[in-house]
């Protein structure tokens, strides 16, 4: 078998702050053609939580490029790229930052700069999301025509799930606070991301993009998820009634994963949903 390679310390700098988001790429490395998945993390995420990496290498032994990346504003920064060392970023976050930047990741793919030889690239670029990476994949496959396929792992149903007491409150204070159990840090969140969710409503709401989806889309939920529920996923379903369906029975929201993690092989949960992921893929090759 091939042996895996993995470039990293790569970096792409975004206009939103003129910050640089840290990714890196993993593949099997001889020379056949091979197709770029593009992975997005979720909320309080970030590219290498968890068995990610492990993520990274399974893919990249079925045969594919994989891309994973930091957006610039989830509270990592490249010298601490396992922690949330810049709080002030992950407060002024913004959604249209996000939509943006995996823009910026596949015309990085596209460019010269990227370190895999052209001849080597199938043309075919896949995406996928977790949680409210989720979210943001489904409205960015809405408007980038380089995306051939979608995968969704527990994906919020909605980017906007403020209820209107709960807004007004946040627009008086400007700032409200995420505590992260792990971490045991209590994260801001500045009212700027509803201001810019109303900006660009029409990027941004699922309810009215997930209908209009054209291109293959697997929906994967555990019935066990105790962060986003499985409602939100099946509503998507419902919403676009072409997708696939996929729902894993005592699956909880990161498929037994966790952070640190220390384990060498997938969790069976998550190797599960991949082995559906690359099923999925196949059949857009």
């Amino acid at each position: 078998m091939n042996t895996l390679k993995r470039i990293s310390k790569l970096s792409i700098n975004s206009p939103a702050g003129n910050r640089k988001f840290g990714l890196d790429i993993t593949f099997r490395d001889d020379s056949s053609t091979k197709p770029v998945i593009v992975f997005v993390h979720g909320f309080k995420g970030f590219k290498d939580w968890g068995p990610f990496p492990l993520m990274a290498d399974y893919f990249a032994h079925m045969g594919y490029i994989f891309v994973k990346f930091n957006f610039s504003h989830n509270g990592t920064t490249l010298e601490k790229p396992l922690d949330f060392a810049d709080l002030e970023a992950f407060g002024n976050n913004r959604y249209s930052i996000e939509l943006d930047e995996i823009g910026y990741v596949l015309d990085f793919i596209d460019s010269p700069a990227f370190p895999i030889p052209e001849d080597q690239l199938s043309g075919k670029q896949f995406l996928i999301g977790h949680s409210r990476g989720g979210g943001i994949s489904i409205a960015k496959c809405n408007e980038e025509p380089r995306i051939h396929s979608l995968a969704t792992l527990a994906a919020v149903g909605n980017l906007a799930p403020w209820d209107e007491k709960a807004v007004e409150t946040w627009k008086k204070d400007g700032v409200i606070y995420i505590h992260n159990g792990r971490t045991h840090q209590d994260m801001p969140l500045y009212f700027s991301l509803v201001e810019d969710y109303l900006h660009h409503e029409n990027r941004l709401n699922l309810a009215d993009i997930a209908p209009r989806l054209s291109i293959p889309w697997l929906i994967i939920h555990g019935d066990a998820d105790e962060t986003v529920p499985i409602a939100q996923g099946l509503k998507l379903h419902e919403l676009n009634p072409k997708s696939q369906w996929l729902q894993m029975e005592g699956a909880g929201h990161t498929f037994d994963g966790n952070h640190p993690f220390d384990g060498d092989q997938l969790p069976g949960d998550l190797l599960q949903a991949l082995k559906a992921i690359h099923e999925h893929f196949q059949k857009s090759l």
